[in-house]
């Protein structure tokens, strides 16, 4: 009997017309948690992860607009593991659909791959995890601070200043951004002005400067997801997590990364 067959009580079901998006973006999340949860309502579906060290929360939003059909009868929270789902993604080939199954009774997710000319079925399920959770929301607010920046040169600041420390520091004026790493074996910086124009441009809008400290590792591994996009932003305010937002292909990514003291 296959994994279609067995799903008589469908509580949610997303159709996804190209796998590849998702499997792309789990691949690059999967080393910021073990474990995620999946939030679905008839609104979409809401991914949320923390980080070990419970200083990052990752949430991903995928509107019901971002599927080919989405159904979901009823509110469900489902616990997974990062890499189990990214696993079984990695099989996906490139022109291939991903419908996402949840029947409640079995309690596991079942994703079904099909060829563009269905004349490939490929079928899975993963057994849920048993995970606490509670729902964690941030409310945005105006912060003093807004940089926008290409990711790719984000990418590019993170990787050339994780050589020298485990912490990345964010000094910000109204002129100019400056990125600055020190540690036992030197120091360096990446300044960008607030220009428009150029291949390194950064736009800035500030209202108050400020300077701050992060986790190096924690922006190197979002970094990942970052390059799906084209840009990344980064809002900051004295003492409140760092907030960073991309816009994907599927939705959006938004990171909060508390401050080191």
């Amino acid at each position: 009997m296959s994994v279609a067959e067995q799903v008589d009580h469908i509580m949610v079901e997303a159709l996804l017309s190209s796998a590849l998006p998702l499997s792309k973006l789990v691949e690059a999340l999967k080393e910021l948690s073990s474990y995620f949860h999946l939030e679905c309502t008839s609104e979409g579906i809401r991914l949320q992860a923390i980080d070990s060290s419970r200083v990052a929360l990752t949430i991903i939003q995928l509107p019901a607009s971002s599927f080919a059909t989405f159904r979901c009868d009823g509110p469900m929270i489902l616990g997974l593991s990062f890499e189990e789902f990214a696993r079984v993604l990695q099989s996906a080939e490139s022109d291939e659909s991903l419908m996402l199954r949840v029947d409640e009774p079995s309690r596991r997710l079942h994703l079904v791959f099909q060829g563009k000319d269905l004349d490939r079925t490929s079928e899975f399920s993963l057994n849920l995890q048993d995970l606490d959770y509670e729902h964690l929301e941030i409310p945005e607010f105006d912060y003093p601070v807004v940089i926008t920046l290409q990711s790719v040169q984000f990418n590019r600041i993170c990787r050339d200043l994780s050589q020298l420390s485990d912490s990345l520091s964010i000094d910000v004026t109204q002129h100019r951004v400056q990125f600055w790493a020190k540690g036992n074996t030197g120091e360096g910086s990446v300044t960008l002005l607030n220009r428009e124009q150029g291949g390194n441009q950064a736009w800035l809008n500030v209202v108050e400067a400020l300077s701050s400290t992060y986790m190096m590792k924690l922006f190197t591994l979002f970094n990942k997801s970052a390059s799906l996009s084209k840009e990344v932003r980064l809002s900051l305010a004295e003492s409140q997590p760092l907030f960073l937002k991309c816009l994907i292909e599927l939705g959006d990514i938004r990171f909060y990364l508390s401050p080191q003291v």
